[in-house]
């Protein structure tokens, strides 16, 4: 019953609200910020909106406004335990001080606080006014979409109107201070790892990285296969090496063989290595260009970027002074891996 009594209050000052005149004058601000120094696509993120900033001799008994921003970019939270009425936004002061109404649209939300004991008589200002040094702040959950990568998103408010406890029939005015952010693109899991050549087989050896916090996120079961999709670089030309390009092929490691048996908490990050081995004379400028895979049930991330590389590319960087033929690696004589 209680529930019911303050929603129709709020609706019966509502019906006030739409009547009155309002002050020119600025009588507090409001800012809306978040919890986070950076935002990433698929972030949590919380708006954070705080009012505070009033007029010394005022005494804020309610506070409407629209909280506006792009849909497409971000998503509410208020369907995992948060419903629209939960006391769990109010953050300051204590949540069960204030009764509040949010109404959800599409790219914004009707919010309306007002203290729970806002009776009074006369000039008596209740408790749970927002008064001069006062703060009052909520927060709302929201999800950051993959559509916001390197977008500007920005959650501003509109329609800002206050209500002084001992004067209910002017509306007050107020200074609004907007969020903007510029959303960054999640880190690509999946990366390569630059050649190595062994100067006795002779051999090139070609590399991939995958992250150990993304694998950590996803279950085993839903990765597919991890690799290297590595294609002749004179055959590939202009062409964008995928598993499906002509010509190109794929060298994978299971999920059994590859991580299954790891901890994803104990590490960084994983490598696959593919080995060219046993590389004829004539063939020690011929370049291979290759990628980095992950697949799951549902897609296949591949790196950023194609590397190309061949041994000599490798041996001229290393032992820039020497011949590149096998057993000229006179700086660095013996068996082993260099990069």
């Amino acid at each position: 019953m209680k529930k019911l009594l303050s929603v129709l209050l709020v609706a019966a000052l509502l019906a006030v609200m739409a009547i009155v005149p309002v002050s020119a004058a600025s009588s507090f601000s409001i800012s809306v910020g978040s919890d986070l120094a950076s935002v990433t696509a698929g972030d949590r993120i919380d708006i954070i909106v705080t009012v505070n900033g009033v007029t010394a001799g005022k005494n804020l008994a309610a506070v409407e406004f629209d909280l506006t921003y792009n849909s497409d970019y971000l998503e509410p939270i208020y369907d995992q335990g948060e419903s629209t009425d939960s006391s769990r936004f109010i953050t300051t002061p204590s949540d069960m001080s204030w009764e509040h109404l949010f109404s959800f649209s599409d790219g914004s939300i009707y919010c309306f606080v007002m203290p729970k004991d806002t009776g009074y008589t006369g000039s008596a200002v209740s408790n749970s006014a927002i008064s001069n040094g006062d703060t009052l702040s909520f927060s709302l959950p929201f999800t950051v979409s993959a559509a916001a990568s390197g977008r500007n998103l920005t959650v501003s408010v509109a329609n800002l109107v206050a209500y002084d406890a001992t004067d209910m029939a002017t509306a007050l005015t107020g200074t609004a201070t907007n969020y903007s952010v510029t959303v960054k693109a999640p880190a690509n899991p999946v990366s390569n790892i630059g050649a190595k050549i062994n100067t006795n087989t002779p051999a090139l050896r070609i590399g991939a990285r995958y992250d150990a916090a993304y694998l950590a996120d996803i279950s085993k079961d839903e990765i597919t296969d991890v690799g290297i999709i590595y294609c002749d670089t004179e055959a590939l030309g202009n062409n964008e090496l995928t598993a499906t390009t002509s010509g190109a092929k794929k060298v994978t490691a299971t999920i059994d063989s590859a991580v299954e048996d790891y901890t994803y908490a104990d590490y960084s990050s994983f490598v696959f290595y593919v080995t060219f081995t046993n590389i004829p004379a004539d063939e020690m400028d011929k370049e291979v260009s290759y990628r980095a895979y992950l697949s799951t049930a549902s897609e296949t991330i591949l790196a950023d970027n194609t590397y190309v590389r061949s041994y000599n590319y490798v041996h001229d960087i290393l032992f820039p002074s020497v011949g590149s033929r096998p057993g000229d690696n006179v700086v660095y004589p013996g068996t082993g891996w260099f990069e």
